[in-house]
């Protein structure tokens, strides 16, 4: 299957995702693996605010796991 991913209409948001991995990867690069989800959080928050990209706080959601089985 042929998938054209550069198409603005189809992926409106393909900037923003592209430069939301890019800023993983830094991140991944400086800290490494092994710190627990909390400082990466804490990380993303941090190169946001310095790019001053707005985020939205995560929000819970209640999920009964025993509906996936």
């Amino acid at each position: 299957m042929n998938y054209d991913y550069t198409s603005q209409e189809k992926y409106p948001l393909q900037e923003e995702t592209g430069a939301v991995i890019g800023d993983g990867v830094t991140i991944h690069k400086i800290l490494g693996p092994g710190f627990l989800e909390i400082v990466y959080k804490d990380a993303f928050e941090y190169e946001f605010k310095t790019q001053n990209v707005f985020l939205k706080e995560k929000r819970s959601i209640r999920s009964d796991i025993k509906a996936f089985y």
